[in-house]
């Protein structure tokens, strides 16, 4: 529904075809809810919407063993399978993942972050650093592809891993180490519910995403390779995590769309600790309009628009502006 109250329909749906496709011909849903601010943009109000659901290829009731948050999930080998592996660049990686959605496999295909899946992977504190310590998340998961294949029969399982290990061969990516496969494939809640995503903030209590937003996946790999432009910095001061690579990309309806998000982590007992989040993410924006990328969600409360409403505008000014005239305050 635009402002003016007229009725738009997008996709199938424009051309009386049903609701079975969001793309045209004419506008499509994907160019309305993907990048800078989608469905927060100001072009409407969504009123009915139709999801396409895949079928579950699973077990009607989950297997879990143990107790929550140290429950695990196992489902059957045969027909439930998991795969990482590493690439030199991210452009190789993004190539893999656009092939795998070409060929329309995989029930979740991401690069994922390396500091949260080893928090994610260890029991304690010490534990996590222990194992941050040791190398290993960094050297094996800077760029890691990660691909659960779910199928509804072993024949389907064989055919799906081949097509996967040729298109992995094609870009250049190989298997990371044994011991990281199998912290997945003995707990598949990860791709499930992930129930005990609290470990994540163990270390002080403290993190953040700088990036939340969906667009094509060629762009979200353009906007991850910046993230060092900015990121490095705060790193270097001693003020965030040393963990660069620490954001994911997630493909989206075959890689038609993907989503982007960066977590950067810090401790409470730092000075000033209440700014860190602030400082880094005006300066994702200022790299963001820079490079005339679109990742970030614009700011939703006041101190935060205030702090980046002069890289875009004055736009803070304005919104007062308008809240004055309309009398509805902050």
């Amino acid at each position: 529904m635009l402002p003016s109250g007229e009725l738009i329909r997008l996709g199938s749906l424009a051309n009386e075809a049903g609701w079975f496709c969001a793309d045209g011909p004419g506008p499509s849903l994907r160019g309305l809810v993907k990048g800078y601010a989608g469905p927060f943009g100001g072009f409407g109000v969504i009123t009915r919407i139709a999801i396409g659901l895949d079928e579950w290829r699973g077990p009607a009731v989950m297997p879990t063993e143990g107790r929550s948050p140290d429950y695990k999930i196992r489902l059957p080998n045969d027909r439930h399978r998991v795969f990482i592996f590493k690439f030199p660049t991210l452009d190789q990686l993004r190539d893999a993942m656009i092939e795998i959605g070409k060929a329309e496999i995989g029930q979740a295909v991401l690069k994922y972050f390396n500091a949260t899946a080893a928090l994610l992977a260890t029991q304690s504190a010490n534990d996590f650093w222990e194992l941050w310590e040791s190398g290993l998340f960094q050297r094996e998961l800077s760029m890691p592809l990660y691909v659960y294949l779910a199928t509804n029969s072993p024949e389907e399982m064989a055919y799906e891993e081949a097509v996967l290990r040729e298109i992995v061969a094609e870009t250049g990516g190989t298997e990371v180490d044994p011991a990281i496969r199998a912290i997945y494939e003995n707990n598949m809640d990860f791709f499930i519910l992930v129930g005990f995503l609290q470990r994540v903030l163990r270390l002080g209590g403290a993190w953040a995403p700088a990036k939340l937003s969906a667009d094509s996946v060629h762009h979200m790999f353009e906007v991850g390779k910046a993230i060092p432009e900015f990121l490095n910095e705060f790193i270097a001061k001693g003020l965030i995590l040393d963990a660069p690579d620490n954001f994911q990309i997630i493909s989206m309806e075959y890689g038609h769309l993907a989503h982007i998000e960066l977590l950067f982590l810090w401790e409470r007992n730092l000075p000033g600790w209440g700014e860190i989040p602030m400082q880094v993410m005006a300066r994702s924006h200022e790299t963001e309009i820079r490079h005339g990328h679109h990742a970030t969600m614009p700011p939703r409360s006041m101190p935060m628009l205030e702090a980046l409403g002069p890289l875009y505008s004055n736009c803070h000014i304005w919104s007062e502006k308008i809240r004055e005239a309309f009398g509805t305050g902050r």
